[in-house]
Order: structure tokens, then sequence, then C-alpha cells
């Protein structure tokens, strides 16, 4: 359910980050692992729930609910912020200047 509150906010950064010509790919590709999570995901943690009713620990489903959790997040907060993709494409560009500017050949100015 929060997944659907989410959901608009990933379209329009997706949309705004993506190639144009690539935005409908990025978009089917994010409405494909959404659909399938929202398909598996129940089924999976609606299968542990049963099977742990019989243990000694009958919420162990929402530890490893938790545990994921935790995963997505140090995940999430290790990839590169705005500032670092600015600057590692200026690196990009600036690097990709000095190239043009050695292969430059003094001969195609006189053509």
């Amino acid at each position: 359910m929060v997944g659907n509150l989410v959901y608009p906010s990933i379209s329009s950064l997706i949309s705004e980050t993506v190639e144009p010509e690539s935005i409908g790919r990025a978009l089917g590709a994010v409405n494909g692992v959404k659909s399938l999570t929202e398909g598996i995901g129940p089924l999976i943690f609606g299968y542990l729930l049963t099977v742990s009713e019989k243990s000694s620990l009958p919420g162990w489903p929402y530890l490893v609910a938790a545990l994921l959790v935790v995963f997505s997040y140090t995940a999430a907060r290790d990839l590169p912020d705005e500032d670092d993709c600015e600057m590692r494409s200026s690196k990009m560009y600036q690097s990709e200047t000095e190239v043009v500017s050695l292969t430059y050949d003094s001969e195609d100015d006189e053509r």
C-alpha cells in the first residue's frame, strides 16, 4: 500500500532523469517490477506467516521484513546524490574535452 503512495514520485523522478527516447522503456521496467512485487510479496509472506504460526517465535516473518527494510535503506543511502552525479558528469566532460584537444590536428584546420 505504501508503494502506491510512492509510485507517482518514482514515475516523476524517472521521467525527469531518463533520456526522452527511453522514458517508456524505463517506466515499463518500473511497472513490471512493481507488478511482480505486488504479486509475489504477499504470496511469500503469507506462506511464511502460515508456517510461523506453529513455531516458538510466531512473528519471525515480521523480523525478516524488518531486516529487508534495513538492507534496502542502507543500499539506498549509499546511492550517489545529485551533487555527486553533477561532479562526475563534469569530470567526464572535462576528460572528453582533453581527449578531443589531444587528438585535434592542425591539418584539419587547413582542409
